[in-house]
């Protein structure tokens, strides 16, 4: 079993997508699944899905009618194979060493409940805000749940 399952819902996000799945491509981590949720886009972006999905055997596309981010999350959960899952909005970013660095956090803490902080900016580099996030280690499964946010490059 993979450790990750990315799930990123897309929807009408041609003008962030390239950017979000390029970092979860260029993980230093790479046993990991990415499946793309296209909810119904009516601009580029299922395109840009197929086009990624056709080019690395690590991600694939569901297409289905506009349902919102819950039913595009819950189609996700669905078909993930990994042991943990993670939602990555189309328009964000995540650093490089993000799911090495959680995995092996995970696994040396030993703990069934973990938090993250993510910083989110807008695009003049004015803070919005830190938002936390929770992981969750699910005993009766085995399967853990966290949800991360992160910046894109160069922010402050």
């Amino acid at each position: 079993m993979m450790n990750y399952s990315i799930i990123v819902p897309v929807y009408n996000s041609e003008n962030y997508l390239k950017k979000c799945l390029d970092s979860l491509l260029n993980q230093s981590y790479t046993d990991f699944e990415v499946i793309l949720i296209n909810d119904g886009s009516t601009d580029k972006s299922r395109d840009i899905c197929e086009q990624y999905s056709d080019n690395d055997f690590r991600i694939k596309t569901v297409n289905k009618d506009n349902g919102g981010l819950s039913s595009a999350r819950n189609v996700g959960m669905s078909v993930a194979k990994g042991k943990y899952i993670t939602f990555v909005d189309s328009d964000d970013k995540i650093y490089p060493n993000s799911l090495i660095d959680i995995l092996n956090w995970i696994k040396e803490s030993k703990t069934d409940l973990c938090f993250l902080s993510a910083y989110k900016y807008f695009q003049d580099g004015k803070l919005i805000g830190v938002l936390t996030h929770v992981i969750v280690d699910n005993p009766i499964t085995g399967y853990g749940l966290f949800i991360t946010t992160m910046l894109e490059e160069g922010e402050k």
